[in-house]
């Protein structure tokens, strides 16, 4: 005898219907997986998305932070620039307390000579035309006039000497 049954028209009918149905279903789950996956892919090319903004953000914030140095090394070549031109103008003044400093050694050493001048014009007397030959010239040459308002002048600055020694 043999085990295998023969299976009626029926029973086989449901047997197709039961893995049709079994079938089907697992279709529709697959179907479903696969729509989750699309959702889960949509998401991830999303994440990605927002990941890219986050690196140009992040890109933005140091380029921001550059300019910001930019910025400060900027106003610290300000500053320095003011500086020189302050020592500049320090330099400039040095300079003139420069040229006035040359000045007052040039008036000192005019003074000096004036000084000079001064002591030699006091030895020499023009009244005496021994002494003195230009003044001796003059008299041979007629120049009366000249000496009498030159006796005058010099009259007068000896009587002054002498009045500064009482």
């Amino acid at each position: 005898m043999s085990t295998t049954k023969k299976l009626t028209p029926l029973y086989r009918n449901n047997i197709f219907k039961q893995a049709a149905h079994n079938i089907i279903n697992k279709l529709q789950d697959i179907r479903a997986t696969i729509n989750k996956l699309q959702d889960i892919r949509a998401t991830i090319n999303k994440l990605q998305d927002i990941r890219a903004t986050i690196n140009k953000l992040q890109d933005i914030r140091a380029t921001s932070n550059k300019l910001q140095d930019i910025r400060a090394t900027s106003n610290k070549l300000q500053d320095i620039r003011a500086t020189i031109n302050k020592l500049q103008d320090i330099r400039a003044t040095i300079n003139k307390l420069q040229d006035i400093r040359a000045t007052i050694n040039k008036l000192q050493d005019i003074r000096a000579t004036i000084n000079k001048l001064q002591n030699i014009r006091a030895t020499i007397n023009p009244l005496n035309a021994e002494l003195n030959p230009i003044c001796h010239l003059l008299t041979l040459l007629g120049a009366h006039h000249f000496l009498h308002v030159s006796k005058i002048r010099v009259k007068s600055l000896i009587l002054r000497l002498l009045m500064s020694y009482i």
